[in-house]
């Protein structure tokens, strides 16, 4: 590791892990190898959250181990390993599906074998159950059958995310007191594993805002960055009606730049994308945004972590694309946050292909971010 990276990691530790005197939270003492290996990562995006087979071949060698080895040869320090729950937790009982969690920690000891760590995600997707007292009484259940599985590996390369973007939305004291429940399973059974929790809403940073830090040493506080929304998921059907029309939304934005796509739209399309303009996001204002869970994390003396950024590539332009991933990791260089993008294997982030065995990646993106091509 070169002298500038110490320096970086130094001084990142030493903002987040001020002396009790300073706030009434806790006194951080996640390593400084830690927060390295969280500095520049990636998300595995479908591996075990949407198969795209059950057969043993798939769960084997969805990615090899040539392919691992590009990953870090990139610069990738870590993975988020995305697992949907119904994948490998019988909610009937709290247990793990023994044959689908066997392929789980298969996959974790082939990206330590290769020098990446893992954040296990386990990656909640259905609203319907999170605030079902049943559901949340087995999940605990299951946190702590899986953290007891695995502390047996080297906690510096493992990590432990309870559940990705909790909502509760009205609801947050709720999620505040089941976050508990989960943070204590998992200690009683790994004590010195790192855990990355996030706030509620959808894990965002207005939820972070609303969290008070854990009483425990070793959490790292998540949050996601998909603003601005207009512009991100630009077309994205499935995040509601109103961004579906969009295309060729322009970053950064100005009223200008967005009144000839006005005409024609929706009511509230049209209205969305005025705002979007009117409110001229650019880096200075991306920076603003972020700025409030920088804000949050010295006020209270803890490390923070950026889950998953990243813009849709169906529908912008590729220069307004490229300015956004430009901008967003001059912001992340700057506050020396770590992070995963969206996502290894899907179009937001670095959207991996093979091509007669040669790994491609968005190449924008990648620079970016720092990452070298592999």
């Amino acid at each position: 590791m070169n002298i500038g990276v110490i320096l970086s990691i130094a001084s990142f530790v030493i903002s987040s892990s001020n002396s009790a005197a300073v706030s009434d939270g806790p006194v951080v003492k996640v390593s400084a190898k830690r927060l390295e290996r969280l500095s520049k990562g990636t998300n595995v995006c479908n591996w075990f959250r949407f198969p795209g087979s059950t057969t043993d071949e798939y769960y084997e060698d969805y990615i090899s181990d040539s392919e691992m080895k590009s990953m870090r040869k990139m610069g990738i320090r870590h993975v988020r390993l995305c697992v949907a729950p119904q994948i490998v937790m019988d909610y009937e009982s709290g247990r793990v599906k023994a044959r689908e969690w066997i392929y789980v920690e298969d996959a974790i000891d082939r990206f330590i074998d290769q020098d990446i760590a893992v954040v296990l995600d386990i990656h909640n997707e259905d609203r319907s159950i999170e605030n079902n007292p049943t559901w949340q009484t087995n999940f605990v259940r299951f946190w702590k059958i899986v953290s007891k599985r695995l502390k047996r590996r080297n906690p510096d390369m493992v990590f432990f995310e309870p559940i990705n973007e909790p909502v509760f939305d009205g609801k947050e004291s709720e999620w505040f007191r089941f976050n508990k429940r989960i943070v204590a399973a998992i200690r009683e059974s790994a004590p010195k594993n790192t855990l990355i929790v996030s706030g509620p809403n959808w894990g965002g940073i207005e939820g972070l805002r609303k969290m008070k830090p854990l009483p425990d040493w070793n959490i790292v506080y998540s949050f996601h960055f998909y603003e601005p929304f207009t512009f991100t998921h630009q077309g994205a059907g499935w995040t509601g009606a109103a961004v579906k029309p969009l295309h060729d939304v322009p970053y950064p934005s100005s009223p200008e730049n967005v009144a000839p796509l006005l005409s024609g739209l929706p009511n509230d399309t049209a209205s969305m994308l005025k705002s979007y303009g009117d409110s001229r996001w650019s880096m200075a204002k991306m920076k603003s945004e972020f700025a409030k869970a920088v804000e949050w994390g010295q006020r209270n003396n803890v490390p923070l972590y950026c889950g998953e950024f990243g813009v849709i590539p169906k529908n912008p332009k590729r220069e307004s694309r490229v300015n956004w991933f430009q901008d967003f990791g001059e912001i992340l260089r700057a506050h020396k946050v770590g992070w995963a993008v969206w996502g290894w294997e899907e179009g937001f982030g670095l959207h991996r292909s093979i091509n007669n065995g040669k790994i491609k990646v968005d190449d924008a993106v990648a620079k970016s971010l720092g990452l070298r091509m592999p």
